[in-house]
């Protein structure tokens, strides 16, 4: 292994180079290198809400089907269906279910929405499913 030519005090008694100053992480020198990829303070940091299922254009089935919520951030989550009033959705696995039974045949629009920590709301992407 080739040595780079500096003075013989640069290195520790063993012919490793001496360490110098403090230590520093790799997001503190990636920070520092580059400060336009510093992460901004979200308005709602952290809060997400997403229906999961079913998937934008699904085609379901009629009688039952569990819409599945993937939410945190929030304190609880609600679902409305064609833009009519909000209704619970019940915490199971990680995730928020709406059971939704006796559906007629048609075209429709999902909102979900999260309640947050201090009382406002965040709402989902509008999921279109048909039966």
């Amino acid at each position: 292994m080739m040595m780079p030519e500096l003075e013989r005090s640069e290195y520790a008694g063993n012919g490793k180079p001496k360490k110098r100053g403090r230590a520093r992480s790799v997001s503190t020198v990636l920070a520092e290198a580059m400060p336009k990829f510093r992460k901004t303070r979200a308005k709602t940091p952290g809060a997400t809400v997403t229906i999961d299922f079913p998937l934008n254009g699904e085609q379901i089935q009629p009688g039952h089907y569990a819409v599945r919520i993937g939410a945190d951030g929030g304190t609880a989550v609600d679902l409305s269906i064609d833009g009519q009033d909000w209704q619970p959705c019940r915490p199971s696995a990680g995730y928020f279910w709406y059971d939704w039974t006796d559906i007629p045949a048609g075209k429709y629009r999902l909102a979900a929405r999260v309640r947050l920590p201090d009382g406002d709301f965040k709402t989902s992407k509008i999921v279109r499913c048909a039966v």
